[in-house]
């Protein structure tokens, strides 16, 4: 019989991913931090990080409660989990990339992706190395212990 996934292990997953997203974003986007957004004079970069960190939880959430409700296997379910994680930072990173710089000047739509996977490429391996590290050790392994 497989075990479901409790509470806490669900929550303690999502900070993490929570965390990770808004760390991972801001190492990327720090530079742009100064240059204002096109959509918003006022605001800033971290609060713009921030919801776009909770979309990321929301989004990861179902995620795993799906796969959980799907009876999907961890490895799998780890895979994709780090698939959808990686694609989501690099769709924020991109988001961020336009707002901040890209709208300002003129960069073609593939200028913007390339733009952003460079400057993406390191803080998503770190990151992401990080969070499989995580989830793996922490979560996944303490799931398969038997109590």
């Amino acid at each position: 019989m497989k075990k479901r996934i409790k509470p806490f292990t669900l929550l303690l997953q999502l900070m993490i991913t929570g965390v990770l997203t808004f760390v991972e974003s801001y190492w990327v986007m720090k530079p742009y931090d100064n240059q204002p957004s096109s959509s918003c004079l006022d605001c800033i970069l971290e609060l713009d990080l921030f919801w776009l960190s909770a979309i990321t939880i929301i989004i990861i959430g179902l995620f795993l409660l799906i796969s959980n409700w799907l009876k999907m296997k961890k490895p799998i379910q780890l895979i994709l989990n780090m698939v959808i994680l990686i694609g989501l930072w690099l769709w924020i990173n991109n988001i961020i990339f336009i707002e901040r710089e890209a709208s300002w000047s003129t960069f073609t739509t593939t200028e913007e992706w390339i733009s952003t996977l460079w400057i993406s490429f390191f803080p998503i391996l770190v990151c992401g190395s990080i969070y499989f590290c995580i989830l793996y050790f922490l979560v996944y392994k303490k799931l398969n212990e038997k109590i």
